[in-house]
Order: C-alpha cells, then sequence, then structure tokens
C-alpha cells in the first residue's frame, strides 16, 4: 500500500527540479506526524524554519464510518480514495515558474545544447518552464538532448536556413556554441532583427587574459570595457577577433534586437547536460593522469575569476527573461591562483605536484600556445551588472572547495 509520505516522495520527484528535489524529499515529516496532524494542519515539509513545500488539500470521495484496516487511516476516519496533495511553494519554486515570476513561458532555440555550457544551460531553462529546442551538430547528440526534454534540431553553426527558422520560430536565443563563430553570430543577428527578441550570446574572458608564464598580473578589468567610446582592443589577434564578435552582439541592439554578451570567466562544477566537464578543469586533470603528477605553467601565481556552472545557468535565465538590449556582463564570483586550483587537484585525485610544467617532457599533453596564453595567463574581472540590473546572486564561492569535494 502506498503511503502518504510515499506519495509525497513521488509528487517532489515528478514535479520539482531534481536538485530541489533531492534537498527536500529528505525534509518531509514521517508517517506517525501525518496520523497525529488535523485535516487544518499544512505543515508537511516544514524543519527548522525551511518554507513550507507540501499539504493536504480536499479528499476526492467522502468520509466513511466502516472499519479500517491498521494503518489506513489519518486519523480513526477512513476515507475513499487517495489525497490530492498541494504545493505551499517556497520563493525559490515560484521562480523556478516564469508564470510565477510575472514572464511568459518562452521557446528558446539555443545552440551548443549537448555542450558544457549550453547543455547546463538547456536543462536550467526546462527547469524553470521554458520550452528549448536545441542545435546537434550529429543524431546521436540529438538523441541525448530529447532523453533531457529538449526538442532536438540536427545541424552546424555552418547551416545558415536552420538557424534563421530557428531563430524566427523561437522566442529568444542563446548561442553557446562557438564564440568566434562569426558567420553564425551574424546570421541569427539578422534573423531577429526587428523582433525585439532577445540574443544571449557567450563569450569568454580569455579576451582579457595577460599571458604572465605563470606570474601574478594586477590588472582587474571591469564591465565598461565594451562600452560606447571605450578604445580598448585585446593584445592578441585571436582575443581581438572574439571581441570583435561581442561589439557586433551589443551593437544589435539598434537593430530592433534585446542582445546581451554574458563573458564567461573559469568556468567549475559538473555540467547538468551531456557536456560535463570545465575546459580549464579537464587540462589539469588530463596532463596529470597522463604523467602521474600534476603540473601548473611557472610558479602558478597567475589568477583566474571563476564561477560555478549552476551559477553560469541561472545568470542566462535572468539575461533571458530581462536584460536591456546591448549589455555586456562579465560573468564571475570569486577568484584564484592556478598554483592554489593545481594544488586542490593534486589532493583530490591524490598525486604529487603541483609541478612546473615541461612542454618538452614526453607526458606533456598540453599544446604550448594554450599552456601559455590560458593555464598561464592571468583574466581577472569584476561582475557587477549581473548583481545591479538582473538580481542575480550566485551560490557557490570557491573553486578548490569544489575541487576537494566533488573532482574525482
Amino acid at each position: 500500500m502506498t503511503t502518504e509520505p510515499d506519495a509525497l516522495h513521488t509528487l517532489a520527484r515528478t514535479r520539482l527540479p531534481a536538485d530541489l528535489a533531492d534537498r527536500w524529499t529528505g525534509l518531509l515529516r514521517p508517517a506517525a506526524h501525518l496520523r497525529r496532524a488535523g485535516a487544518a494542519d499544512p505543515v508537511v515539509g516544514r524543519l527548522g524554519g525551511l518554507p513550507r513545500l507540501i499539504r493536504p488539500t480536499t479528499w476526492p470521495r467522502a468520509a466513511s464510518r466502516r472499519p479500517c484496516s491498521p494503518g489506513s487511516a489519518a486519523d480513526g476516519v477512513c476515507r475513499r480514495g487517495k489525497p490530492r496533495w498541494g504545493f505551499l511553494a517556497p520563493r525559490s519554486i515560484l521562480r523556478s515558474d516564469p508564470r510565477q515570476r510575472g514572464t511568459t513561458p518562452m521557446h528558446v532555440f539555443l545552440t551548443g545544447a549537448s555542450g558544457y555550457i549550453g547543455g547546463t544551460v538547456a536543462i536550467r531553462l526546462r527547469q524553470a518552464g521554458h520550452h528549448v529546442s536545441g542545435l546537434a551538430r550529429d543524431p546521436a547528440k540529438a538523441e541525448q538532448l530529447a532523453r533531457l526534454g529538449i526538442e532536438p534540431v540536427v545541424g552546424s553553426l555552418d547551416d545558415a536556413d536552420v538557424l534563421t527558422a530557428r531563430a524566427r520560430r523561437a522566442d529568444a536565443v542563446v548561442n553557446a556554441a562557438d564564440s568566434d563563430h562569426r558567420a553564425a553570430v551574424e546570421t541569427l543577428i539578422a534573423a531577429l532583427a526587428g523582433s525585439d527578441k532577445p540574443l544571449i550570446h557567450t563569450s569568454g574572458s580569455s579576451t582579457v587574459g595577460m599571458g604572465t608564464e605563470g606570474e601574478a598580473s594586477e590588472a582587474v578589468h571591469g564591465e565598461d570595457l565594451l562600452d560606447p567610446g571605450s578604445s580598448w582592443e585585446p593584445d592578441h589577434p585571436v582575443r581581438a577577433a572574439r571581441v570583435a564578435i561581442d561589439r557586433l552582439v551589443l551593437g544589435a541592439a539598434g537593430q530592433g534586437v534585446r542582445s546581451a554578451v554574458l563573458c564567461d570567466s573559469l568556468i567549475y562544477g559538473h555540467g547538468r547536460g551531456p557536456g560535463r566537464e570545465s575546459v580549464l578543469i579537464a587540462a589539469l586533470v588530463r596532463q596529470a593522469r597522463a604523467g602521474g603528477v600534476v603540473r601548473q605553467v611557472g610558479p602558478g601565481r597567475n589568477i583566474w575569476s571563476t564561477v560555478h556552472v549552476d551559477d553560469v545557468a541561472d545568470l542566462y535565465l535572468r539575461a533571458l527573461e530581462k536584460t536591456p538590449p546591448g549589455t555586456f556582463y562579465f560573468v564571475a564570483n570569486g577568484e584564484e591562483s592556478f598554483g592554489a586550483i593545481a594544488e586542490a587537484v593534486a589532493r583530490a585525485l591524490g598525486l604529487p605536484g603541483p609541478r612546473p610544467w615541461d612542454p618538452d617532457a614526453p607526458d606533456n599533453v598540453w599544446d604550448p600556445a594554450f599552456a601559455r596564453h590560458a593555464l598561464g595567463a592571468n583574466s581577472r574581472v569584476r561582475a557587477h551588472r549581473a548583481r545591479e540590473l538582473l538580481g542575480w546572486d550566485p551560490r557557490h564561492r570557491s573553486i578548490t572547495d569544489w575541487i576537494l569535494r566533488e573532482l574525482r
């Protein structure tokens, strides 16, 4: 026989996002409490001051005084049928439903949906009640997306007709596939011109990176870098090309597109979609496992701003719903040296290190340019606009704590 607590667990599992269900199914009070509670007692999931989650509402059939089997009555009265359980949703749940937040559910077309950032964003948007159609390069990835409740669209960033049709059909577009594919960005802007639809473009804070061979830098960059009238330019042609695309997206605000650029710092955490690994953390782990020792570039004093992938996804949701047009955001919540990151990786994996990287070592797996301009660079930014304009409140603050707790 299914008991009320079993029904509550099932309800939480089927109606709540997975992370919230994990958090709250352990807070439900035991059956003894339910048997003692009167019909007017709505507090079932309250514990230690947490908000009320669910409550019994109405019984579908009239009560009967016939004898009850043991354990089948809540208060000595048998009731035919099962109770209906309704939500007393706490604020975090209300925020996950766009209608409760005063916004309309959207159809979002998302490129890079099978990747690390895009996959996590897609899952977050689904949890928030939006419909997501995701671009995937091949049928196997499309099948992965379908299993996650994401409408798959088979194609690539080079398929201009697909991008145009899907962007026009959707209420909003997120480009999380490739920060450097200018033709795709031009196609999406042309498709959305005059629509006032959101276009959220993904960039990366390597644009402000300074290759210092593992030495620290005091340079910290603000979000006014790309404001109109700014003459700032990166010091490397690859970075300059990416910044030109960022400026193109921001300029689309003048063509009737509610455009924004989210410039992500070093992202950590396990992805929620098909893509699970952060690029830079995965590079450290791959080198460590190849050589049996954790490496860093030079002394490892270079610093990167950091952010957890779940907090990144929450910001994409907020930007879609209410960003002002033509806004550039850094995405960061804390910073750390690569030496400290490498030390945490060594402790988490039980390996020696960190030791200086040797590009000529036989176990080296890093491309020298990638090592010097990413793993040995400084990229320090400050993210104020997301907090001030969108109410972003990131929960995760320490990349080293996450590595020590979660990396295996």
